[in-house]
């Protein structure tokens, strides 16, 4: 009959569409296909749920394409506002069709945790959707491992509007308020993950943002302690080392940084953030030819980086390999991004503030 044609032709759209999504071919196609599957049957809330992480996709798509020197900036922020109004509407239509299925609700939080630092308030938002999802399903430690991860997004943010009014005195106040805020966010993110990791002992990425939000507290003998833990617990993960020797670095512990990113470069030779930081030790222990190797390796893999050029020019000049570069600027180790854009498909996430579209759980 009419009713299952509908269904039918629903279920081919949204088949397209999910491939399209999970290759990253044909963005706009894969929308068109999602919108008319929800067209031919709209009471399918996995269909929303779909819908909403394209968008997502759309939303991320919109901000990595934009081209300050040449783009219509006002065009790119409707454009922007356009595709996360989309994606709220979709993830809350799917809440609004089973209300009972945690799932709806985990999708709705994963819209709003990706626009916390674009939207006023999305962490409330995300955190209310997980804390449904936690009710609904009590034993599930994904969803504290979201709501930690939205608050530590939440501390980044509160972080990187403290170093704006450092500089003013009369905003001495503010921050000391904002600092004993971000304190607070930050014990919440941990005692989510503490609970996440009571539920499920072995759960990785709870253990990885842990490592993390010590890092971020300045606690930097448990942040090795448990990065330590986790690189000898999954020894093949170069992400793993890389965090571990960053941790290291940061610390000043050079030959133990330098062993840890040696192990994460054998295990992936094209991981550039680990080699960077690798040839800075060795320019620290007076050995500039192997730097040099490091970095003309790192240089291979991001062939237009300007600070990569300077590094190199400095160690063939026999200077310190940061001369000029920090100061005047930040060192490494205190940048919110990694020095170098990845190409070899190495994780970046020790060094990552910013998120990535998240699209499901780990």
């Amino acid at each position: 009959g009419y009713l299952e044609s509908q269904r039918y032709l629903s279920g081919v759209y949204y088949g397209w569409g999910v491939e399209r999504l999970n290759t990253g071919k044909n963005p706009n196609r894969t929308l068109t296909d999602l919108l008319r599957a929800v067209e031919f049957w709209g009471a399918e809330p996995a269909y929303y749920r779909t819908l909403a992480q394209a968008f997502l996709v759309q939303a991320s798509q919109t901000i990595s394409s934009y081209q300050p020197a040449t783009g219509d900036l006002s065009a790119a922020r409707s454009a922007l506002q356009a595709s996360i109004q989309n994606a709220v509407s979709a993830g809350q239509r799917a809440t609004q069709l089973n209300p009972a299925d945690s799932q709806n609700w985990m999708a709705l939080g994963l819209v709003y945790e990706n626009v916390v630092p674009l939207v006023p308030g999305a962490e409330g938002q995300a955190r209310s959707a997980y804390e449904t999802v936690n009710k609904l399903d009590p034993h599930n430690p994904t969803a504290r491992l979201f709501i930690a991860r939205t608050a530590v997004s939440t501390a980044d943010r509160i972080a990187n509007q403290i170093q704006s009014l450092r500089s003013n005195p009369q905003a001495a106040e503010q921050v000391r308020s904002m600092e004993t805020e971000r304190t607070a966010i930050l014990e919440s993110a941990k005692k989510f993950l503490d609970e996440a990791i009571k539920l499920k002992p072995d759960f990785g990425p709870a253990h990885f943002l842990l490592v993390q939000v010590y890092d971020r507290q300045g606690d930097l003998p448990n942040a090795i302690s448990r990065a330590s833990a986790l690189a000898q617990a999954v020894p093949t993960d170069s992400g793993l080392w890389f965090q571990l020797g960053f941790l290291y670095y940061k610390s000043s512990a050079l030959a133990s940084a330098q062993a840890a990113f040696e192990r994460a470069v054998g295990l992936d030779g094209k991981f550039s953030n680990a080699r960077y930081f690798l040839g800075l030790i060795y320019g620290k222990n007076n050995d500039p030819d192997k730097a040099i190797e490091q970095f003309e390796q790192v240089q291979a893999l991001n062939p237009g980086n300007a600070e990569v050029k300077a590094i190199l020019a400095n160690l063939k000049a026999g200077q310190d390999a940061l001369a000029g570069i920090a100061p005047p600027g930040p060192t490494p180790e205190q940048r919110a991004e990694a020095p170098v854009e990845e190409r070899g498909g190495a994780p970046k996430e020790p060094l990552e503030r910013g998120s990535p579209v998240r699209t499901s759980a780990p």
